[in-house]
């Protein structure tokens, strides 16, 4: 059940973010591409990426990121991951069953992302949302502090 809670609290922070800081596709390309940032961001949140399985090595190497900088899933890099798993089906050393297996996994967390509805930008719409949002969030951190004090009590 909690964790239920901090998976909400974490799709409701990954929503305020992206209101605030909207970044386009082609910027978080960019910064993808450079050694050391993805190096970083390997070490910060290693649960953003996805192997990949070359035929000859053997072994897994992080490949498909699907977060953003702020370790948090992003549909626009779960599209590019997406593209770059079809451009690799043709290459023959790496592994076409994992790669099958990687694309649907991709596929699977696309389609999360695919019910949410776009909506008509407004400055005075994006407030009151990013407000109730925040006030979400708030409810959910209440309501985990409340069930923390009473089964301290209750001990």
């Amino acid at each position: 059940m909690e964790n239920k809670k901090v998976e909400v609290l974490h799709e409701l922070l990954r929503k305020v973010v992206r209101l605030i800081d909207p970044v386009t596709s082609d910027e978080k390309i960019k910064w993808l591409m450079d050694p050391r940032i993805r190096g970083e961001l390997f070490e910060k949140y290693p649960k953003c990426t996805l192997p990949i399985k070359y035929l000859k090595a053997g072994n897994f190497q992080p490949y498909f990121f699907v977060c953003n900088r702020k370790g948090m899933y992003d549909p626009d890099m779960i599209n590019f991951a997406l593209k770059m798993c079809e451009k690799l089906e043709a290459l023959e050393h790496i592994d076409q069953d994992h790669l099958c297996m990687m694309k649907r996994k991709l596929m699977m967390m696309r389609s999360r992302f695919d019910k949410e509805v776009p909506t008509p930008f407004s400055s005075s719409y994006q407030k009151a949302r990013s407000t109730m949002r925040l006030n979400s969030i708030m409810r959910a951190l209440q309501d985990i502090r409340n069930k923390q004090t009473k089964t301290q009590e209750e001990e």
